[in-house]
């Protein structure tokens, strides 16, 4: 009949269960790559007269040239952290350029790219927030408007609950960690109290520009101190809070949220700075206990058990001091098993220490995460940005590739023993509270 294809052989359609088999049978991986260098671009830098440090990384595989901005501040209240909020929507959003730009609780942080011959006038823009210009009436009323939004989905967000919490119980009750205000405080905000705060709080001194482009480094820090030339280095902002521990810490702490159908925890363990001659053993303990997909905690919730549960560790350094956090999220049904696992899992890095191919797959994880920041200029870009942050050299990362690869079985077992298996110094689950039965107290 016209218009009816033949149909075809039945082996050209499918494979047979043989076939399958055999393609499923295991072959031999191919051999890994030398991973003697890492060969992270070098870094060069320069103070410039308005107190910023710029940084530039010529990457020969950058299509885009990749730009980040930390200035450091610490708001102290509740009303400070809705007004940098607004800072970061109305004034440190761009205008020809789209700067994306985002607040922690200590750093608010720019970032922008464009095309390698636009770089001088990218560079020129992130200079407007420090010169006299008027924000535009209706950029502040939106950007008020998004804020009052948000402020309640963020408040509701258990993860950003569990931070306040732990930072709270770790920290004490500093107002950066007290979260936003109320959406009737937010639309109350003016106009001129957001061009106070943009004096107040944008300050050069202390910040960090890193550029990564294909670009020679000092053509790039040339053009970095012609774009900012004209600004003048305000007074250093106000010193970030003394940090005064809580006057009972609580280990355990349990926020209640009833009828919520997950449980989302975080954890606090001790740690050592970048710079400390422990850190590399302790990161290869930390990845064979949670810290990448092929980690114990990982396998035995996901694989073993069969729970749909994320859970990862990772290092961070909030007010200067450092931790490895762990965190995750399960179904509250499962939350009672998952928090076993979890006890299980850092008492046996003390009594079962890692394997020696457990550090030897850590090890190349380790060291193929740093090579694999040459395939993201954003990915570069934020990663020199963390050493200026943190105070690490910015040749760091060669020389901690070097003792990655020389770290001992004994020395894994010492930092595993020292740091994870005591377990966390502060605990915080953001739950149902009466579905749970462990120990703990609800807020």
């Amino acid at each position: 009949m016209s218009g009816l294809r033949t149909p075809l052989p039945g082996h050209a359609r499918y494979r047979g269960a043989a076939e399958l088999a055999s393609a499923a049978a295991p072959r031999p991986l191919p051999p890994l790559g030398s991973d003697d260098r890492i060969n992270l671009p070098a870094a060069t830098w320069r103070s410039l007269d308005c107190g910023l440090r710029a940084v530039a990384v010529q990457d020969p595989h950058a299509a885009t040239a990749e730009v980040q901005l930390q200035q450091p501040y610490t708001p102290g209240t509740p009303r400070e952290s809705a007004l940098a909020e607004l800072l970061a929507d109305a004034v440190l959003r761009g205008a020809d350029h789209e700067l994306r730009s985002a607040r922690t609780a200590e750093w608010f942080i720019t970032t922008a790219h464009a095309d390698p011959a636009g770089l001088a006038d990218l560079l020129r823009e992130f200079t407007l927030p420090f010169t006299p210009w008027a924000v535009p009436a209706d950029r502040m009323a939106l950007a008020r408007t998004r804020l009052a939004r948000r402020a309640p989905m963020q408040a509701a967000n258990p993860a950003t609950t569990a931070r306040e919490a732990l930072w709270t119980n770790r920290f004490g009750p500093l107002g950066c960690f007290a979260g936003l205000p109320g959406p009737d405080v937010i639309t109350a905000l003016t106009l001129a109290e957001l061009e106070a705060a943009r004096q107040h709080m944008l300050r050069l001194p202390g910040a960090h520009l890193v550029v990564v482009a294909d670009l020679p480094p000092e053509h790039v820090l040339d053009l970095a101190e012609a774009a900012f030339a004209g600004i003048g280095a305000r007074p250093s902002a106000a010193p970030a809070p003394a940090v005064v521990p809580p006057p009972a810490p609580r280990d355990h702490q349990v926020v209640h949220r009833p009828r919520a159908l997950q449980s989302h925890f975080l954890m606090s363990f001790p740690s050592v700075p970048w710079d400390d001659d422990r850190y590399p053993a302790l990161a290869l303990a930390n990845a064979v206990f949670a810290g990448y997909f092929s980690s114990r905690l990982v396998g035995r919730i996901r694989e073993r058990l069969g729970l749909s549960c994320h859970v990862a560790s990772f290092f961070d350094q909030t007010l200067g001091t450092p931790s490895v956090l762990l965190e995750g999220a399960c179904a509250t049904a499962a939350t009672d098993t998952v928090l076993s696992e979890l006890r299980a899992g850092w008492t046996g890095m003390a009594n079962r220490p890692p394997e020696p191919s457990e550090i030897e797959d850590a090890r190349r994880f380790s060291l193929g995460m740093l090579a694999a920041l040459r395939a993201s200029p954003a990915a570069l870009a934020q990663f020199f940005s963390t050493l200026c942050c943190w105070g690490i050299p910015l040749g760091w990362a060669e020389d901690y590739a070097r003792r990655l690869r020389t770290v001992t079985p004994a020395e894994v077992t010492a930092a595993a023993r020292a740091f994870l298996g005591p377990g966390p110094t502060s605990r915080v689950v953001v739950g149902d509270a009466t579905a749970l039965s462990f120990e703990g107290t609800p807020k």
